[in-house]
């Protein structure tokens, strides 16, 4: 047992990191006690160490494109994997920082229905400026750029439906309902169409 001179606590040996092997020297903060603080240090140091990152990268991109090409030709499922997993946290990020998994017209909460939305209905020109489609690239856009406004957080349905009807979601006029089952929590997104003096389009 030892003592963690942070916290005070006695705990087991195992929960002190091991620093020096040969000689059986470990740390006096128990491993509970060194994630806070570099976490604490992460956080005060973001800035900074995302400039280094940035100057890093620009002084030695040649050498760290060529390492990352071989790496990937490597492992192709891997890197997948991990494309996918920068993906999903970048967006995660971002639905957070606008307001979280709650669409801001009809409500939905369901993840899988909810996207970012240009509030502007400019994003066509903003991914060609970006040269993205859209996806990671326009997800760490709103990221290094400290999550600016004029983006909100739409379901699909409410995001195609600004796109189609000029800027305004047909949930704002009343030609729409909910289908049955939907998380969706506004009462205007239920109305039918028929209250509010409009005609379905057939389909």
């Amino acid at each position: 047992m030892r003592t963690c001179k942070k916290c005070g606590k006695r705990k087991p040996l195992d929960q002190f990191e091991l620093v020096d092997k040969e000689r059986g020297w470990r740390r006096h903060e128990c491993r509970a006690c060194v994630r806070i603080r570099v976490s604490e240090w992460a956080e005060r140091s973001k800035d900074r160490i995302r400039e280094w990152r940035k100057r890093h990268y620009r002084d030695n991109r040649e050498k760290i494109m060529k390492r990352v090409a071989e790496w990937v030709a490597q492992n192709p499922d891997r890197r997948r994997k991990n494309a996918l997993s920068h993906y999903y946290r970048l967006q995660h990020d971002a639905v957070m920082a606008y307001g979280g998994y709650v669409c801001a017209c009809c409500g939905e909460t369901e993840p899988l229905f909810l996207t970012i939305d240009h509030v502007r209905s400019d994003g066509a020109a903003h991914r060609k400026r970006l040269g993205s489609l859209g996806g990671a690239r326009f997800y760490k856009w709103l990221r290094d750029n400290g999550y600016p406004p004029g983006f909100q957080v739409l379901c699909m349905n409410c995001n195609h439906g600004r796109h189609r009807n000029g800027g305004k979601c047909p949930h704002k006029e009343g030609v729409t309902t909910i289908p049955k089952g939907s998380r969706a929590k506004r009462p205007e997104a239920h109305s039918p169409a028929e209250a509010h003096g409009r005609r379905r389009v057939k389909r």
